[in-house]
């Protein structure tokens, strides 16, 4: 069992999702040490597929209930109550992409002096089927300021950077993840390493997904993150950003 590695995952009403998620932790050659679910208030049934899978999983799985106040908030709770080296975030929708994900980010940090790790996740089609590949390859903190951030569900944190950088901000919608990596990546001066290899699955009909917020909420919120943080970028800058394929 990887004991330095801490799972949080946010569930509100994702009943369907959770088997296919919770399989594919189960599946890891090297289990987490902690899996940590925080539920918002499901009404479908989540919260008892989740008590059902703590209670019967061979590594400990800790479920805590929360009123429903949104996922940032969901999150920073999960991350505080994480106790381990290393703290990484797995939606109740998405899955792990194979068996050797945990012990291949385990071999990785083991062996750098890096902060965060990253690595590359794949969209699933509604059908199932794969689609667009997302790649941190080609990242480099400075494109940040061009609304580029490395895949939020591949992403892998050491607790120390955690606590320097503090919580996700909950004024964001959409763009707390972004957020955060400026205020790590480019106000602490964190430093990534990038793991190439496909981590996530992830379902690709999230809020930031949806037309609308890509072409103006999401570039809207990380505009004012950037300007927040005292990092010059502007509107127009990053919704070049969407006229671009990021991808291997």
């Amino acid at each position: 069992m990887s004991e330095g590695i801490a799972i949080v995952t946010p569930v509100l009403n994702e009943r369907s999702g959770l088997p296919r998620m919770i399989d594919s932790v189960l599946s890891q050659t090297v289990p987490p040490g902690l899996h940590l679910i925080v539920d918002g208030g499901s009404l479908d049934g989540s919260y008892k597929i989740c008590t059902r899978y703590a209670a019967a999983a061979p590594y400990p799985v800790r479920v805590v209930r929360q009123k429903g106040e949104g996922l940032y908030t969901a999150l920073n709770e999960g991350m505080e109550l994480a106790d381990a080296p290393l703290l990484g975030v797995l939606n109740a929708n998405d899955r792990y992409a194979s068996s050797e994900v945990l012990s291949r980010v385990s071999e990785a940090m083991a062996g750098s002096d890096a902060d965060l790790l990253y690595g590359d996740i794949r969209y699933e089609r509604p059908d199932g089927s794969r689609g667009r590949l997302y790649s941190g390859a080609r990242f480099r903190s400075d494109m940040l300021r061009d609304g580029f951030m490395p895949p939020h569900p591949s992403i892998y944190i050491r607790r120390e950077l955690w606590d320097a950088v503090g919580p996700y901000r909950t004024s964001y919608r959409i763009a707390g993840d972004f957020d955060w990596l400026v205020r790590a990546l480019l106000i602490k001066k964190a430093r990534g390493l990038y793991l190439p290899m496909e981590m996530v699955l992830m379902n690709g009909g999230g809020v930031s997904a949806r037309m609308s917020s890509r072409l103006w909420r999401t570039p809207c919120e990380k505009w004012l993150s950037l300007r927040a943080n005292g990092c010059g970028s502007s509107p127009l800058r990053l919704l070049k950003r969407y006229f671009h394929i990021f991808d291997k």
